[in-house]
């Protein structure tokens, strides 16, 4: 996160660089190196070669800077940490009601009527200032703060109400025991179970891969220690019994 920019984008402006809420490094590159293992498969199957993947955590970081980095190239200003802003869509971002907080995402012109008529600010529509999102942007310190004031005079629930009902992509922002406990999660069966041979069933969270509408995808707990040592000396590498026992016998193995 800090060698590959994203701490530098994270956290509010002027502040310290904040490192993000999730390793994102580390997540990216287990998707990545799984793409790249369904890919290699792929290729194999089609024309009987092999390959070599070489992936690492700083690449996988790198790659999602995406636009960001575009955003460079075009202009030649270094983005910087802008809080739960966006850099190019206003307003896109979290507001705080008179109980909590919400998102809002006015990312398509067609949102920003409806979004100022929720308000009861249905003049901003024609204000020079705020008319299209490129003005927005060019004025975003003198429009946000008028959202923000807004906001704070009702809840949460009483303004996704009102936004929902006009049309307004929001959302809540759900700490992690809301999201565990939400209709919509629940629903798309990611919160599920396992069984561990020592501790019992255990929660665990489900698979977002959902595959010819088969919501729950058979889950295994880890490997225990030395689990399957036996199967791969074995059957992978066919180590004889008597290897196998010297090996452990010289505390080489469990």
């Amino acid at each position: 996160q800090a060698m590959g920019g994203a701490m530098s984008v994270t956290g509010e402006e002027g502040r310290a660089p904040a490192r993000m809420g999730l390793p994102m490094g580390d997540l990216a590159g287990g998707m990545f190196g799984a793409f790249a293992v369904a890919g290699a498969l792929f290729r194999r199957e089609r024309t009987g070669q092999g390959g070599v993947i070489d992936l690492s955590l700083l690449d996988a970081q790198v790659s999602l800077l995406t636009y960001l980095a575009q955003y460079f190239w075009t202009d030649g200003k270094v983005p910087g940490p802008m809080g739960s802003g966006h850099s190019s869509v206003v307003p896109y971002q979290a507001l705080q009601t008179r109980d909590g907080y919400l998102i809002v995402a006015v990312f398509a012109e067609k949102f920003w009527g409806l979004f100022s008529r929720a308000l009861g600010k249905s003049e901003w529509e024609r204000d020079p200032r705020f008319a299209t999102n490129a003005d927005r942007v060019r004025n975003r310190q003198a429009l946000i703060p008028l959202i923000e004031e807004i906001f704070k005079g009702r809840t949460t629930k009483e303004w996704l109400d009102t936004l929902h009902r006009e049309g307004v992509p929001a959302a809540p922002i759900h700490q992690v025991d809301q999201v565990l406990v939400d209709p919509q999660v629940l629903l798309r069966k990611m919160v599920a179970s396992l069984q561990h041979p020592n501790l019992g069933r255990l929660p665990t969270l489900g698979s977002p891969i959902k595959v010819d509408g088969h919501m729950e995808v058979p889950l295994a707990p880890p490997p225990q220690l030395g689990e399957h040592t036996q199967e791969i000396l074995t059957k992978l590498l066919g180590y004889t019994q008597a290897q196998i026992d010297s090996l452990r016998g010289n505390g080489a193995i469990a």
